[in-house]
């Protein structure tokens, strides 16, 4: 059962799709390092003015895509998760001499302890998305380096073998060998990533309040921990930024140092407490109470490493990312001590004491531990589908970048970054080659930002392009506002905005900014009316027209068998995910296409019926698209009425919405009470028509807008009573995309007298239908 236990660990942990926001900027650093540049990022970004302490970092990852593909990161994923999870978790055969000891175990297989268990497991999954090969998987190998180094190279030269000046010596030579050996570790971990500040502190905190070094005399701890300081220091300064790549890496590790708390909401720096509910927050939860569990059941009066603990909890709780470097250290310093002790294994299994616990640790703590961490539901293959860049390329082919792109974030501009390495060299990027067009580039990232203390800056334009600020304004702080004469002086003419930034979306529909592409997870947009970009532009107004109004019907993607497809290697032919389907409906919501992005949603929930974030997006589709209604006509149609309230909200659907601070909270939305018809005579019938749109409306809502339409309305539905009805099957024929049903409803209004509310909104859907005639009527006197 053990070996079932590890081998089930591992394969749901190491089979996981490569993912992280860094993996494409890592990948174009990488590229320009492999080039010949000491300094990638000032290579790439036109803002930038540091050097990069880091700058080996992304060349591991880059050699290995560049090579091999990307199915080589993946398997070296694999490789390393597999050999880690089996070599901890593996029962060991018993050899001869260590039978000898108790002849009652004729067992022949030493058991892990259920403590071991417990935390492989938490530490596994809280550092399940860390292994990709970028800086923060070196980062974790780095502390866990640190951690062996305390148990095992400090131990040997505290603990000479033998007294007197030959011993005094030969420790005096095991310094000065570990010194050196700590000062190369810190040389490399400072030019591969940014956490040597982490670790150096990490020593120091262990080696001035540790048990082993309070009976030692001053000299010898100097002599010890302190030159291995020393060493470290010197290391993490020989890199291209010198000394300054400690206060690089300090900046990185606490972002709060140059940044306020206002400016990392709603970023990855952001402190734990705004995401504490996340599976790899409850695990890393999880192994602080083991760690404090373990050194109280140790019965220690002061646990050496209690200095360390706080050190790595302080990180963790002031940057989420640091939450992976806290769960290193304390799974390691658990594993280590227990290694160092013998208490690895139960010595004797047989007794009958240990034997449920010993037997059953293993699977029943992956049993529990698995499905909380919903890593069961991203198993996969290759590269996640949210870095798959191939879309983005599309909608760059048949423009011609020049100038400066702003990022909404690290994703979108390692992506673009990487898209404009692999273009340099084609026409497709240098066509205009006057010199007042230069070739496109980069203008920062978010990652870079962090360290250097100018992401209030870039967080400040892109909430003017989420607010619209155009023009100038002063701040409270005296500064300028506005994202118009900022991003004029950069000369920008793209913008690169992540799938998953909705708000920002929204924010740019009604301004010059247009869109590139729909469905990219990283979509492009350029001014209106740019001459380098027009068009690409007028192809996605062709398809806006076409996924909203057209007879446009949304399938699951096909797989390609391609290293994005995550198609179990060709297993599944069609690609289903729920959360997939949720992401490209929120983005067609944010774009005001609200009938695409239901004809999306209604697909998604047949597939996907237990699925609550699709049901909430269907919800807050027919908020929104009531909440037009009631802008246009003083109050919407009873069909939205009743389609806005049909699904039960629960608090993620009453969540904050990217529109609740413009016009109105689904959750505090007051519909009006169904208005009677005062032209009506005969209630019973109006009521009987109520009760059939609140039928169809819910057929509407778990089968999609074809439940709407009855042909045989036309011939038995009378004016005004059954108006609504009328109006509902007109609302499906346009979902739908059958624009000659939706004639015909709109002739049966022509012909039937309704009520001024029901007119002017047949009046807008006409409006819709027909832009054109539209626009000409408006121009009439």
């Amino acid at each position: 059962m053990h070996w079932i236990a590890a081998v089930l660990l591992f394969v749901v942990v190491g089979f996981q799709p490569i993912r992280g926001d860094d993996f494409w900027w890592q990948l174009s650093r990488g590229s320009v390092v492999a080039g010949g540049s000491f300094d990638p990022s000032r290579t790439l970004l036109t803002m930038e003015t540091q050097a990069d302490a880091d700058w080996l970092g992304g060349l591991p990852v880059y050699v290995l895509f560049q090579t091999f593909g990307g199915y080589a990161v993946m398997l070296t994923r694999v490789l390393v998760i597999g050999a880690c999870v089996l070599w901890l978790l593996a029962p060991r055969r018993i050899n001869a001499d260590e039978r000898l000891i108790d002849q009652k175990d004729r067992t022949g297989w030493r058991l892990v302890r259920p403590v071991v268990w417990w935390v492989v497991a938490a530490a596994a999954i809280a550092l399940a998305d860390r292994f990709n090969g970028t800086p923060q998987m070196f980062d974790c190998v780095a502390i866990a380096a640190m951690a062996g180094l305390r148990y095992w190279g400090s131990w040997a030269i505290l603990s000479p073998s033998s007294s007197g000046p030959a011993a005094s010596k030969s420790a005096a030579r095991q310094r000065i060998k570990l010194a050196i050996v700590a000062m190369v570790f810190f040389v490399v971990w400072s030019n591969m990533s940014q956490g040597i500040f982490a670790g150096f502190i990490a020593w120091l905190t262990w080696g001035s309040i540790s048990d082993e070094n309070r009976a030692r005399s001053q000299w010898e701890l100097f002599g010890t921990h302190w030159m291995l300081a020393g060493g470290m220091f010197l290391g993490g300064m020989m890199n291209p930024r010198g000394a300054m790549a400690w206060v690089d890496s300090l900046s990185a590790l606490v972002p709060s140092w140059q940044n306020s708390a206002s400016i990392l909401v709603d970023t990855p720096w952001q402190p734990l407490t705004h995401g504490w509910t996340s599976p790899t927050s409850l695990f890393f939860l999880l192994l602080s109470a083991i760690w404090v569990g373990y050194q109280t059941r140790m019965l220690r009066r002061f646990p050496s490493g209690v200095g360390c603990f706080l050190w790595f909890q302080f990180l963790a709780w002031s940057s989420s990312p640091n939450v992976a470097l806290a769960s290193t250290w304390m799974a390691a310093d658990v594993l280590l001590d227990c290694r160092a002790s013998g208490r690895w294994f139960v010595t004797k299994p047989t007794r009958s004491a240990h034997v449920p616990a010993t037997i059953l640790a293993g699977p029943v703590c992956v049993a529990a531990a698995l499905p909380i961490s919903n890593l069961t539901t991203t198993m996969g293959w290759g590269i996640d589908t949210s870095l798959d860049n191939r879309l983005l390329q599309i909608s760059l082919e048949s423009t011609r970048p020049y100038g400066t792109a702003l990022a909404g974030n690290t994703q979108s501009g390692g992506m673009l970054a990487w898209e404009i390495l692999q273009r340099s060299s084609e026409t497709a990027f240098n066509r205009l080659a006057s010199t007042d067009r230069p070739p496109l580039r980069l203008q920062d990232v978010p990652i870079r930002s962090i360290i250097t203390g100018r992401l209030d800056q870039h967080r400040r334009i892109l909430d003017d392009l989420r607010e619209q600020r155009l023009m100038s304004y002063r701040l409270t702080d005296g500064s300028e506002g506005g994202y118009w004469v900022p991003l004029e002086k950069r000369q920008t003419t793209l913008l690169v905005v992540s799938q998953t930034q909705t708000e920002l979306i929204r924010g740019l529909e009604p301004s010059i900014w247009k869109p590139l592409s729909l469905d990219s997870p990283v979509i492009a947009y350029a001014q209106a009316g740019d001459a380098a970009y027009v068009e690409r532009m007028i192809e996605i107004l062709t398809n806006r027209e076409i996924v909203e109004y057209q007879s446009w019907n949304f399938d699951f993607p096909s797989s390609t068998g391609s290293i994005f497809d995550r198609d179990h290697w060709g297993g599944r032919l069609v690609l289903a995910s729920a959360d997939r389907t949720w992401r490209q409906a929120e983005v067609f919501r944010a774009m005001g296409l609200h009938y695409a992005a239901l004809r999306v949603l209604f697909v998604g929930e047949q597939a996907f019926p237990d699925s609550s974030p699709i049901q909430c997006a269907i919800a807050r589709c027919q908020s929104e698209l009531a909440d037009e209604e009631r802008i246009d006509a003083g109050r919407p149609s009873r069909f939205r009425q009743h389609a806005a309230s049909g699904f039960p909200r629960d608090a993620s659907c009453d969540a904050p919405d990217a529109r609740s601070d413009r016009t109105t909270n689904l959750a505090s939305l007051a519909w009006d009470a169904p208005a009677k018809d005062p032209v009506a005579q005969d209630k019973q019938a109006q009521a009987d028509a109520e009760t059939e749109l609140q039928i169809r409306v819910q057929k509407y809502l778990r089968h999609g807008p074809s439940a709407l339409i009855v042909l045989t309305d036309f011939d038995s539905r009378v004016a005004p009573v059954d108006s609504q009805l009328m109006y509902a099957g007109l609302c499906g024929a346009i979902e739908v995309g059958n624009h000659e049903l939706a004639e015909r409803y709109l002739n049966w209004f022509d012909e039937h007298s309704v009520d001024p509310v029901l007119k002017r909104l047949v009046q807008i859907r006409n409006e819709e239908l027909h832009p054109g005639s539209a626009r000409r009527q408006d121009s009439q006197p």
